[in-house]
């Protein structure tokens, strides 16, 4: 059986998006999974064989050289057949060291870091990318539109680059990601809210480039504008990875702050709105499983997310920077219960054709045994 070495900066990535498609990839390789690992590992993933290394996702450059050195002595003494890397620094690290190990190396672009930040910063990571590109034997990109985005920016993918499917690193699990009358009855009545009452939810990383604070602003701006027949709350649902949300409870008491939890499907079904406003993003894995909740959408008119929402259909768009284009559009899905309905009825058809997560694991099994 052939080897394979899967490396992500952390843990959060592998329990995200690789779960199902190790249940795949197990069959035909042996796995090897080298990450920055929690101090309690998933159990999902002790069945394989695996390596920490304590990997940051920001630039520490004593650190970086020791971890560079780390997984180059790990990936020489494992000899893998194929090498998969996932988030940019490892990505970096990989490729460099997959061309000199003489080692089959696939890189997944999921977002790029460097998307809204300034001369010369940007400069530099659009440059490490473009050594990604260089030094990998091929190239996988979870969205079409990021896919053009990186050749606009110069980063030639045109000949290594591939996106699978319709895009979405991992698609969505569909028995997992459905509307429960239960979940969102046993919800309401912990929080104390109204079947009738209106609950718009936010669902990811909690911080700054997901705009979050463009969405608390928003919200409060609608809310204190409009008086609508039902009362309206915001749910942000994750891990907040710095002081964004420090001040949101003395700005309105309808925004409910839910720490990171395994169970996500069930705070999309107990909603009626999903928003996500990112500034940033590859695909947009949350979109997808608020659809196949029935949910309609709500997100920033940015490459990646326009292809995880189809505008008009499953959701709507709108421009981030523009406070009334969002009133208006969010508005629109509060006051008319018809058209929530519709674009969400439609977006789980979407994903059931487009997005079942076993689809995604077969056809990356398929794609990863054709290299080797």
């Amino acid at each position: 059986m052939k080897k394979i070495v899967i490396v992500t900066s952390v843990e959060q990535t592998l329990n995200a998006f690789f779960l199902n498609h190790l249940k795949f990839l197990k069959k035909k390789f042996r796995i090897t999974l080298i990450s920055n690992f929690n101090k309690d590992i998933r159990e999902d993933l002790k069945e394989f064989k695996l390596i920490n290394i304590n990997f940051s996702r920001k630039i520490n450059f004593f650190s970086d050289i020791i971890n560079f050195f780390n997984l180059s002595y790990k990936l020489f003494i494992i000899n893998p057949n194929l090498l998969l890397s996932v988030t940019p620094k490892v990505g970096l690290f990989c490729s460099i060291l997959s061309f000199f190990l003489r080692i089959q190396s696939v890189h997944y672009f999921t977002g790029q870091v460097w998307k809204n930040k300034k001369f010369p910063i940007k400069n530099i990571f659009i440059f490490f990318d473009k050594i990604i590109v260089f030094f990998s034997n091929r190239i996988l990109v979870d969205s079409f539109s990021q896919f053009n985005y990186l050749l606009i920016n110069k980063i030639n993918i045109k000949r290594k680059g591939s996106v699978l499917l319709k895009g979405s690193i991992s698609g969505v699990n569909l028995s997992k990601f459905y509307f429960s009358r239960k979940d969102r009855k046993d919800i309401r009545n912990k929080y104390n809210i109204g079947d009738e009452e209106i609950i718009i939810i936010f669902l990811g990383r909690i911080n700054k480039e997901k705009g979050i604070l463009e969405l608390i602003e928003y919200f409060n701006h609608i809310s204190i504008n409009n008086n609508f027949d039902e009362k309206i709350y915001l749910f942000l649902v994750g891990h907040q990875d710095d002081d964004t949300l420090i001040n949101y409870k003395r700005n309105n008491e309808n925004i409910i702050y839910i720490e990171n939890n395994d169970y996500p499907e069930k705070f999309l079904s107990a909603s009626d709105i999903f928003c996500l406003p990112s500034k940033r993003e590859g695909f947009g894995t949350s979109v997808i499983e608020a659809s196949a909740c029935n949910l309609p959408v709500i997100c920033s008119n940015i490459y990646g997310l326009i292809d995880a929402v189809e505008d008009k259909q499953t959701g709507l768009l709108f421009n981030i920077e523009d406070k009334n284009d969002f009133a208006i559009k969010m508005k629109m899905l509060i006051e008319n219960k018809g058209l929530r309905l519709q674009l969400g009825n439609a977006g789980r058809k979407r994903v059931e054709k487009y997005f079942d997560a076993n689809k995604s694991s077969i056809t990356l099994l398929n794609y990863l045994q054709e290299l080797i």
